[in-house]
């Protein structure tokens, strides 16, 4: 049996794979850049009072904002919930729990491009507890 991957699944990995070969000068791919932000931006305009990407100043870093929460996304609840949303830009069904660990991300994300961070300092907040991240319905 053959499983679909869903829009927001493969940009996701796109972009993912990009920002490790842009390491070695290779541009991140801007069509699929461009689709990632708008599939965040739709996310977090459903979600989240705060537009995340739209307080980071360039492009770029927005990618790399966008992707780093698209991976959270992705592992909290799973493509097909978040490409379901996308599609009918509708809130994701989370619980009180897991919009506070959203906010709480989006909160670090955003802190981490104010003032000027590395990319290297967003992975540890992936999974700020360290624990386990797998609380889907």
């Amino acid at each position: 049996e053959e499983q679909e991957t869903s829009d927001f699944g493969l940009v996701r990995n796109v972009i993912e794979q990009a920002r490790f070969v842009k390491t070695q000068g290779i541009p991140m791919p801007e069509e699929h850049s461009r689709l990632l932000r708008d599939f965040i931006n739709i996310i977090l305009f459903e979600n989240s009072p705060q537009n995340l990407l739209l307080r980071i100043p360039d492009e770029n870093s927005q990618t790399i904002a966008a992707s780093v929460l698209a991976g959270f996304l992705s592992d909290e609840f799973g493509d097909d919930a978040i490409q379901n949303s996308i599609n009918r830009r509708k809130p994701l069904q989370i619980s009180l729990t897991q919009n506070k660990k959203l906010q709480a991300i989006i909160s670090k994300i955003v802190n981490c491009f104010e003032k000027g961070s590395s990319t290297e300092t967003l992975l540890p907040i992936l999974d700020p507890t360290g624990g386990d991240n797998d609380d889907r319905k």
